[in-house]
């Protein structure tokens, strides 16, 4: 009886949980891979990189920001000019808070005063396409960026999996008992047995089923961490590790452009 409850009772808490889990973590977008005082990234007419913030009001930190960009412009040109700018939507606040207000704000320099050198047109969204990913539970949330979120739908999944298989193996085993030696007594406590089993099954292919339909429903509609997009490509940085002479190795961060 004790397997019996405890089987039922994780099959309803790992469901709860990815839904509360995904409610909470929808409620609060997730931080962008340039939010951070060290991003840095160079682009074929311009360079980005991120201004860390912090004040005692919005207002108080856009003026600052102003500032910095001003100060930055005198140093690269010696004299305020276009060569820098904001990016519009290229900004993710991180505290807010009586008189407490951090931000990181995304600029992009040229590398070339010469305004015939095109600036990259820059769009920030949040927006990803449909891909095979939602078909596997939690690999369209770890791609959009929300790991705790693909981690809690992969943990239901196979809780909810691990479930199902247990009680087939009880019920089955339950049911290979039951014959017409034993008492009436024992036949009806095997036979009962087998009952509760099938029936913990059937929770845990219904528990199953909608999480698995949860995961590719919040994989298609739900927003991810908000990315770069150059000249209407995506912009990703990939860690990578490749052999070099010696057997040494060579370790940093690749820029793609996804089409």
């Amino acid at each position: 009886m004790k397997i019996k409850y405890l089987i039922t009772t994780a099959c309803i808490i790992c469901t709860l949980l990815c839904f509360s889990n995904v409610w909470a973590q929808c409620s609060k977008g997730p931080r962008p891979e340039w939010a951070t005082s060290f991003f840095r990234e160079t682009l074929q007419n311009s360079r980005l990189e991120t201004i860390r913030i912090t004040g005692t009001s919005e207002r108080d930190v856009r003026e600052k920001f102003r500032e910095e960009v001003r100060l930055r412009q005198l140093q690269v040109v010696g004299e305020p000019t276009a060569w820098i700018r904001a990016t519009p939507g290229g900004e993710y606040w991180v505290e807010c808070g009586p008189n407490r207000y951090v931000a990181y704000m995304l600029v992009q320099t040229r590398h070339n005063p010469d305004e015939r050198h095109r600036l990259e047109e820059l769009a920030i969204t949040d927006h990803y396409p449909l891909s095979f990913r939602v078909f596997v539970p939690g690999m369209a949330q770890i791609h959009k960026g929300s790991k705790g979120k693909g981690a809690i739908f992969i943990a239901a999944q196979a809780a909810t999996i691990g479930g199902i298989v247990v009680a087939e193996v009880m019920r089955a085993s339950y049911e290979s008992k039951i014959n017409p030696q034993l008492s009436n007594s024992d036949r009806q406590f095997y036979i009962e047995q087998a009952s509760n089993m099938q029936n913990i099954r059937n929770i845990c292919i219904a528990a199953a089923v909608a999480v698995y339909a949860w995961n590719v429903i919040d994989g298609i509609v739900a927003r991810g961490r908000p990315h770069i997009l150059v000249d209407g490509r995506a912009l990703s940085f990939v860690p990578y590790i490749a052999p070099q002479i010696g057997n040494n190795f060579a370790s940093g961060i690749s820029l793609t452009f996804n089409f």
